[in-house]
Order: structure tokens, then sequence, then C-alpha cells
């Protein structure tokens, strides 16, 4: 009797320890996609436009941040989304509430990476009176 619960319990490791190496995979890919966006918005900050034209609307420097936080959300969306059925019909509800944490952390983390880019572009602490 204790024997054949030998086998559910390695089925039941290998599968979490599965879900575990799934979670880590989808914060590499996002991790890897967010690199690639602040990238393209250190390249756009680095081209320099003329002082008077960074902070217009419309301009490249002014829209650049929205476009790739935009793109990184985006990016979360997908990747929860596509594998949805599969996470919960493999692992169950809570496996993907996992995935979805982990994946939500990894976004948080590049996303104030790119806020902090932002301040420094910007010049925030300049323009905020700190006491």
């Amino acid at each position: 009797c204790q024997n054949v619960w030998i086998p559910q319990i390695t089925i039941f490791v290998h599968l979490h320890l599965l879900g575990l190496r799934y979670i880590d995979y989808m914060r590499l890919v996002l991790g890897g996609k967010a690199r690639e966006l602040y990238q393209s918005l250190d390249t756009v900050l680095d081209s320099k436009p003329p002082p008077a034209a960074a902070n217009k609307p419309g301009t490249a420097a002014a829209t650049t941040f929205i476009d790739v936080l935009s793109a990184l959300l985006r990016e979360v969306a997908m990747a929860v989304e596509q594998d949805e059925q599969a996470i919960t019909s493999t692992f169950g509800a809570a496996a993907f509430l996992d995935v979805v944490v982990g994946v939500q952390a990894e976004c948080d983390s590049q996303g104030l990476r790119m806020l902090q880019r932002f301040v420094e572009a910007r010049r925030v602490a300049q323009h905020v009176n700190v006491s």
C-alpha cells in the first residue's frame, strides 16, 4: 500500500520542479525582452535632442518611457495569457498563480530600472524640493 504513493510523490516532485523551472525560464525571457527595451530607451535618450524639444509632448524623448513601459507590460500579459491553460491543466490553479507572481516580480524589477532611468533623464531630483 505504501509503494503506491511513491510514484505519485515522485511525479508530484518532478512536476513541482518543472513548474519552478518554468517560472525561472519566463523571468529569463522577460528579462531579456526588458533589456532590449531598456537599450532602445538608452539609444533614444542618448541621442541628445535639443533641450527645448526634450520635454515636448509627441517627441521621441517624451513618449519613449510610455512606449517602453507599455511594451514591457504587454510582454507580461502575453506571456501569462499564452500559457495559462497549459499551466492550469498540468499544475493547477495555484501553480498558475505562482507563475503570475514570478512574472510580476520580474516586471516590477525591470520596470523600476526603467523608471530610475526616467528620473535620471528628466532630472527629477533637481525639480523636486528635497529637504
